[in-house]
């Protein structure tokens, strides 16, 4: 099992996203993840129900499925269904010590050929592949595509 968390600042720059503003980015981005992960190059959602949805996509390559659950104005689940690398990603919005409004991002994986209690996975085993200098877990773009969506 291998675990990475991130949490980052969301009001870096002007005009400052309220509450609101990031839960609807954050809708956004389960509904259609391209714009925000270059790694990803199609996403389709093939069943939806009240706070949950499902969705096809190709991740660097792979066909992939995620069951998607929301937790209103707080956070999204991303739960693999279908992938060579299982797991849970969430996407939480978080108050920060000096009281900003911040987005962590969490992701768990089983990863094959790493040892439980490792501190180094497998390069193959990265959430998303890096590009353009963005974060490989998308949260750089998350942020000002969020933005940008206001």
């Amino acid at each position: 099992m291998f675990t990475l968390s991130h949490t980052m600042p969301v009001n870096t720059e002007k005009p400052s996203l309220n509450q609101a503003q990031i839960w609807q980015g954050l809708l956004l981005k389960a509904e259609n993840p391209v714009p925000f992960l270059d790694a990803m190059s199609a996403c389709t959602v093939i069943d939806r129900g009240d706070n949950w949805l499902l969705r096809n996509f190709n991740l660097r390559g792979e066909e992939m499925q995620e069951r998607v659950t929301f937790e209103p104005k707080n956070r999204v689940t991303f739960e693999r269904t279908k992938s060579s690398a299982m797991g849970t990603i969430l996407n939480e919005i978080v108050t920060l010590d000096d009281g900003d409004m911040g987005l962590r991002f969490t992701f768990t994986h089983d990863v094959d050929g790493l040892v439980d209690g490792s501190r180094t996975a497998p390069p193959q085993s990265a959430p998303t592949a890096p590009s353009k200098g963005d974060r490989p877990d998308g949260s750089a773009t998350t942020d000002q595509t969020e933005r940008e969506s206001s």
